[in-house]
């Protein structure tokens, strides 16, 4: 008995009306872990230009990463990476050597295919992974300072 057979029976025991869920049962019942969730591009960028204040909001104390309104602020260093629930825990399980597969929705775009390969890449099964016609893949777009490490996350969910 595998990992989904054991902790995910539901996934082996659809309904067999369906061929779609005969499929969906067939290509997952290979897998030892099948993670169902995110897949997002993360886009990081690390500046020392921006800073961080202590700014007081409804009587709380709120630190703040702030830059110059209007101004054009230099990047240090960045990184494309792969981020999302998912992604995450499928990529650092099949590097134990487990068979994985991921389950989530991405956008018919470049980045879904970059998710995608990445993915493949590490040795996730993306062949379960839905494309939604005509919708943008999740992207996450990560402001942080150089020295504090400390972060601002603007987060597109997308499909």
């Amino acid at each position: 008995m595998n990992f989904i057979e054991k902790f995910f029976p539901f996934l082996t025991k659809l309904p067999k009306k369906s061929g779609q869920k005969k499929v969906f049962r067939k290509k997952y019942k290979k897998l030892d872990i099948l993670t169902i969730g995110s897949a997002v591009r993360d886009i990081t960028l690390y500046t020392s230009d921006g800073s961080i204040f202590v700014h007081m909001e409804n009587g709380r104390e709120q630190e703040v990463f702030a830059f110059p309104y209007g101004g054009k602020i230099s990047v240090d260093d960045g990184f494309f990476t792969l981020g999302g629930g998912a992604a995450n825990a499928a990529v650092s399980m099949s590097k134990l050597g487990l068979r994985v597969g991921a389950y989530t929705r991405l956008g018919d775009d470049f980045i879904g295919e970059e998710i995608m390969h990445d993915l493949n890449k590490h040795g996730v099964d993306v062949s379960g992974m839905e494309r939604t016609p005509g919708e943008h893949s999740p992207v996450s777009f990560i402001i942080a300072s150089k020295e504090k490490k400390d972060h601002v996350v603007f987060a597109y969910r997308g499909s």
